[in-house]
């Protein structure tokens, strides 16, 4: 997941990057961050999820929820 964030291989399409947010979301709801942090990449992870969240506020326009 960090090498998709990382290379934003497919989040060029518009449904690609949609059901990528929708899996991001899921992972909230299903996970607790006790969990998350025992993952030896759950810094690099939590950057690019941070890189990743900043694009797609700042990118608004694109939402499907506007």
């Amino acid at each position: 997941m960090a090498e998709l964030m990382r290379n934003k291989t497919g989040l060029h399409h518009g449904e690609n990057y949609h059901e990528f947010c929708r899996l991001l979301g899921r992972i909230k709801a299903n996970f607790q961050l006790t969990e998350f942090v025992k993952y030896s990449g759950f810094v690099e992870w939590l950057r690019y999820a941070a890189d990743f969240t900043v694009t797609s506020i700042e990118n608004w326009q694109w939402s499907k929820n506007r």
